[in-house]
């Protein structure tokens, strides 16, 4: 019961996961040498922590993001497996529903 929404669950945030890394670690590394070139440097130590800070930082801002595109998803199998029988689809619109009808509020309870 729920391989589906299980799938869906794991599937599309590990995607968003490499995407969202990727992503701020450019970002912050482009940065880093912004700061670099204009002379703003405030670390003494001329970016030796940056070796950990960069992929930290964007491991974390990574798990965030693709923990918000999966939430739904995991609510939706959590649903199917503790006895429903609607299928994705269906569990979805019922989420929506108990919440009057705002998806954000259904899709993402207990966020």
């Amino acid at each position: 019961k729920g391989l589906g929404a299980t799938l869906l669950r794991d599937g599309i945030p590990h995607g968003v996961w490499f995407a969202s890394y990727e992503y701020a670690k450019t970002g912050l590394e482009e940065q880093r040498k912004l700061e670099q070139a204009s002379g703003n440097n405030s670390n003494s130590s001329s970016g030796s922590g940056d070796s950990f800070m960069i992929p930290s930082v964007s491991g974390a801002f990574a798990a965030t993001v693709a923990w918000g595109v999966g939430y739904p998803f995991d609510l939706i199998k959590t649903r199917i497996q503790a006895g429903g029988t609607q299928g994705i689809v269906g569990t979805a619109k019922e989420l929506v529903q108990e919440a009057g009808g705002r998806p954000i509020a259904g899709l993402y309870r207990g966020f």
